[in-house]
């Protein structure tokens, strides 16, 4: 299933930005998010804070500020590219399955495909790897959303990663099938390797 990812129209510092993976990764998340070219939560669509902001009555299940948001991304090792957007709503929605019935993970992506702006709208390409997102989430033991990603700035990426139940050869084996199934893409070109510290 190879498709076109759209290319997003974002500053070249957030389109080449990526966390990456190390082993060991002692980098603390605070350094990692200096790194990180974000936007301010006033910037983000008002459709989109609608469906993902938990402090919305119409946030999805697995909602999460900017700043948890942004951590997650760390952790996950992805990018700013829409393909690594999808990806990270996926897993942060899987972890939080158990209270997401089909229908309403179905409106959602219809949401994220035909209403979200131009700039935060999932193609079909995007919504596969949301699907992966979402299946590795819900393996997951640990609710990503309700882990406090954003007061433990001083923690390495390794520790985080543990707490938040983040399987690591899992994610490298997901990673090396969307780069499979999308080589054609920036996003999944680049998506993280283990790299050595």
């Amino acid at each position: 299933m190879e498709a076109a990812l759209p290319t997003l129209e974002m500053p070249d510092a957030a389109a080449r930005w990526v966390p990456g993976f190390f082993a060991p990764d002692t980098r603390t998340l605070g350094s990692v998010l200096r790194t990180l070219p974000a936007n301010r939560p006033d910037e983000i669509d008002s459709l989109v804070r609608l469906v993902e902001n938990p402090s919305s009555p119409y946030a999805l299940p697995g909602a999460v500020a900017l700043d948890r948001h942004d951590c997650i991304h760390v952790l996950l090792g992805r990018g700013l590219l829409g393909p690594d957007e999808a990806f990270v709503v996926g897993y942060t929605m899987g972890a939080a399955s158990s209270s997401i019935d089909q229908e309403l993970l179905e409106t959602f992506k219809l949401i994220a495909k035909r209403l979200y702006p131009r700039h935060y709208r999932m193609s079909e390409a995007d919504l596969f790897v949301f699907d992966l997102g979402y299946q590795v989430g819900a393996r997951s033991s640990v609710r990503i959303d309700s882990v406090p990603l954003e007061r433990e700035l001083d923690v390495t990426v390794d520790q985080l990663r543990a707490r938040a139940g983040i399987d690591m050869d899992t994610l490298r084996a997901v990673y090396a099938a969307e780069k499979a199934l999308f080589p054609q893409s920036i996003a999944s070109a680049r998506l993280p390797e283990l790299l050595p510290s």
